[in-house]
């Protein structure tokens, strides 16, 4: 597979990270940021996970998480101090949805994905507000603990 390095681009980063501080609510500019300063890292984990059989698994299948982090109901049947339910908490608190990270991510998308780029690419939005359940961050500009 011929691999086409993405470079750094901190300037792009710079304006989105003033943008965002300018309109705090608008998680565009978080995804301008992530894109401007994720260089080649997509590539790498792609080259990573085709190295192991769960890995080539997940390339293959590229299960999705958005159907799974938009069932509440399925959510609230979940045992109590699990990190399904935590989630739950976490967006209805925050007032978002998995589908808002979606739609705010599609502006900045990157058009020379392949389908493997496009799956990780996604994995690592889906998970994003899971990462803010897992390590006790709001969803606030500067992640305030919420312990």
């Amino acid at each position: 597979m011929t691999v086409k390095l993405k470079s750094l681009r901190p300037l792009t980063a710079a304006r989105a990270i003033r943008d965002l501080f300018a309109n705090p609510d608008d998680t565009q500019y978080v995804f301008e940021v992530i894109d401007a300063l994720q260089g080649p890292s997509l590539y790498r984990m792609c080259d990573r996970l085709r190295r192991s059989q769960q890995g080539r698994r997940l390339l293959a299948d590229q299960p999705g998480l958005v159907p799974l982090l938009n069932d509440r109901e399925g959510l609230q049947k979940l045992p109590e101090g699990s990190l399904g339910r935590a989630y739950l908490a976490f967006v209805e608190a925050e007032g978002i949805s998995a589908d808002g990270l979606v739609e705010a991510s599609t502006e900045c998308r990157r058009t020379d994905e392949t389908a493997e780029l496009a799956w990780a690419h996604n994995w690592l939005r889906d998970t994003h507000d899971l990462w803010h359940v897992v390590l006790g961050y709001q969803g606030d500009l500067v992640g305030s603990p919420t312990r």
